[in-house]
């Protein structure tokens, strides 16, 4: 099992490695909700993932949403017994976050995701108010 970034929305769920493509660094996922993906390495965490100690302020992903798998984006805002506090990249604040089911990312790796997920916000957002004879003449 994986955490990988799904490319339409740029949020993270789990999936499952279904294979890996010959002379690349990209692998097929299947989604625990269906359908695939190709995805690169670079956007998958989970087992191969390196863990490292989380501290106040690291920059991870972390599970936003137990009953849908979503991992998001966020920042270590506080250690209490254990589990953490995580403000994530829209905001939220996540109570209770367990560590084991957090990743580690570089600071250039957060902001290159929240920019990705902002990206796929305002496509949809674009899609959404623009009327459909328009877009079809466009694509």
């Amino acid at each position: 099992a994986v955490i990988a970034r799904r490319d339409s929305d740029g949020i993270y769920y789990p999936g499952k490695v279904l294979q890996h493509l010959a002379l690349s660094q990209q692998y097929e996922v299947q989604w625990m909700t269906g359908g695939t993906q190709v995805q690169q390495v670079i956007h998958m965490f989970g087992p191969p993932t390196v863990k490292r100690a989380l501290r106040l302020g690291d920059f991870v992903l972390a599970l936003a949403d137990h009953g849908s798998g979503r991992c998001l984006p966020g920042i270590i805002r506080g250690v209490h017994s254990k589990m953490l506090t995580v403000e994530f990249y829209d905001g939220q604040i996540g109570q209770q976050v367990d560590p084991t089911q957090c990743f580690w990312t570089s600071e250039e790796y957060y902001y290159s995701a929240v920019s990705y997920i902002d990206s796929k916000s305002l496509s949809s957002t674009e899609a959404e108010t623009t009327p459909s004879e328009y877009s079809a003449s466009y694509y």
